[in-house]
C-alpha cells in the first residue's frame, strides 16, 4: 500500500509505462520467435515436357515397287523359286504368276503386301530367305588367272604326248631353257599353245604357228 500521495502517483505512472511498452516488447518478441523458428522450404514442382513420341518409318519400304527393274525382277523370280514359291522360268517377266508367288511369300513370312508386286521388304526378306544377294546375282564370278602347270591334265603325263592349253597370262617363249637366251615370241592371254614337255624348271612349248621354244614354270 502507499504510504502517501507521492507514492500513488509514482506508481501510477510506473503502470503507465509498463501499459505504453507492452505493445512494443510483444512485438519484439514475435520478431525473435520468429526468427527462431525455421522457415518451411517451399518446394517448386517443375512440370517435366512431354516427350511426342514420332512414329519412325520402315527400315524397308513395303510400298510397291510399279516399275521393278528386269534385274530385279530375275533375282525376285530366283529367289522364290528357292524358297519354295515357284515361279518357273526366270525370265524378268512379271507376270500373274510371279505376282502370285510373291503374295504367297508374303502372306508365309507374315510382310506388309505389296500387291503382288515387289517391294523393298519383299525384295529384302527374300535376300534373307534364298540366301542370294539382290546386288550380285546374276554377276559372273571373277576368273582366277591360271598358270601353265594348273591348267595342266595330272592324269595324263606329257610324256604320252602334247597338251593343248590355252594362256591366261603373258609368256615369252625363249629359243633355250635358261633366262639368258633370245627370246622368240610373246604369248598373249588367251593365245593356245601345246605343252611338249618340260625340263629344267621351263616347259618346252609349240605356238599354233609351229615355232618351239620354252616357257619357265609359273
Amino acid at each position: 500500500m502507499p504510504q502517501n500521495l507521492n507514492d500513488a502517483i509514482t506508481i501510477q505512472q510506473n503502470r503507465f509505462s509498463i501499459a505504453r511498452l507492452s505493445p512494443l516488447l510483444a512485438l519484439s518478441f514475435i520478431m525473435f520467435l520468429s526468427a527462431c523458428v525455421p522457415m518451411k522450404e517451399e518446394i517448386v514442382v517443375v512440370e517435366q515436357p512431354k516427350v511426342v513420341e514420332v512414329e519412325k518409318p520402315p527400315l524397308f519400304d513395303p510400298s510397291p515397287i510399279i516399275r521393278a527393274t528386269a534385274h530385279d525382277v530375275r533375282f525376285a523370280q530366283e529367289a522364290l523359286n528357292i524358297a519354295g514359291f515357284k515361279v518357273g522360268t526366270v525370265d524378268g517377266l512379271w507376270g500373274p504368276r510371279s505376282a502370285n508367288a510373291i503374295r504367297a511369300f508374303e502372306l508365309e513370312n507374315k510382310l506388309t503386301s505389296a500387291n503382288g508386286h515387289l517391294s523393298e521388304l519383299n525384295l529384302h526378306t527374300l535376300e534373307i530367305v534364298s540366301g542370294l544377294s539382290r546386288e550380285n546375282f546374276g554377276k559372273l564370278p571373277i576368273k582366277t588367272p591360271l598358270g601353265i602347270l594348273a591348267k595342266l591334265d595330272k592324269r595324263v603325263p606329257l610324256s604320252a604326248g602334247p597338251q593343248l592349253i590355252i594362256v591366261d597370262h603373258e609368256y615369252k617363249v625363249l629359243s633355250k631353257p635358261n633366262p639368258y637366251s633370245s627370246e622368240l615370241l610373246k604369248l598373249a592371254p588367251g593365245t593356245g599353245i601345246y605343252v611338249i614337255s618340260k625340263q629344267d624348271g621351263y616347259f618346252e612349248v609349240e605356238s599354233i604357228n609351229r615355232k618351239r621354244g620354252y616357257v619357265r614354270i609359273d
